[in-house]
């Protein structure tokens, strides 16, 4: 009876130890499974494709990527341009010089009585202090009358002809100048005309100054 007991044992013993292997377990635990290695491209490796990347450290933008172009810095802005320079002698205009003309009419009647017009007239805007030039030519023989007209508020003109190149025994400095006073100023007028003395022409110039306020002036040189 005993030794049927002991075999009894040590047969369950024996089958308990055979039915693991019988069912394909082990006494070692089971591994999990490995995770799969991310790739370049996928979800979550290295953003996507290559995009979405965070700045690297310091503030310094990331590398340009194959087929992406290279981000440039913008150029700095030009300066604007310099204003040009106001020219110390006023150019005439078309509107001060029709003004001129109506207003120097009847003067001209009896101040440059049987006269011509000599060229152009010039006018224009003037500070004071500033000046108008016109060159001309004057000529042996010939008899002068020049007529100068200040509009408000110009309250002081003067005119004077010089010659540009000095005349041999001639001082330097002005042939003839206005004595007048006021906005209306004159060189010969009447019958006091300005007679060039010397034989040969000269290139000489006629001044218009706006001695005492600033406004609209002109003049106009009449010849026989």
């Amino acid at each position: 009876m005993k030794n049927t007991t002991t075999v009894v044992s040590a047969s369950l013993v024996f089958a308990a130890f055979l039915l693991p292997a019988a069912c394909g377990g082990s006494s070692q635990e089971q591994q999990p499974p490995q995770q799969q290695q991310a790739y370049y491209g996928q979800p979550g490796a290295y953003g996507q494709a290559g995009y979405g990347q965070q700045p690297a450290p310091g503030g310094q933008q990331p590398a340009a990527q194959p087929g992406q172009p290279a981000q440039t810095a913008a150029p700095p802005p030009t300066a604007a341009p310099a204003a040009p320079a106001p020219t110390s002698n006023p150019v005439a205009d078309q509107a001060t010089a029709a003004a001129l003309k109506l207003a120097l009419q009847p003067r001209a009647a009896t101040e440059a009585k049987g006269m011509k017009e000599d060229g152009d007239a010039v006018a224009g805007m003037l500070q004071e202090g500033g000046t108008l030039d016109k060159d001309f030519m004057l000529m042996p023989g010939k008899c002068y009358t020049v007529l100068g007209q200040g509009f408000p508020p110009v309250a002081q003109l003067d005119l004077s002809i010089a010659v540009k190149i000095p005349i041999p025994m001639v001082p330097a400095g002005a042939l003839a100048a206005s004595s007048t006073t006021g906005a209306q100023a004159s060189i010969g007028a009447g019958k006091n005309c300005f007679k060039y003395p010397f034989p040969v022409g000269a290139n000489a110039t006629l001044t218009v100054k706006a001695t005492r306020g600033s406004g609209a002036a002109g003049a106009q040189i009449y010849s026989k």
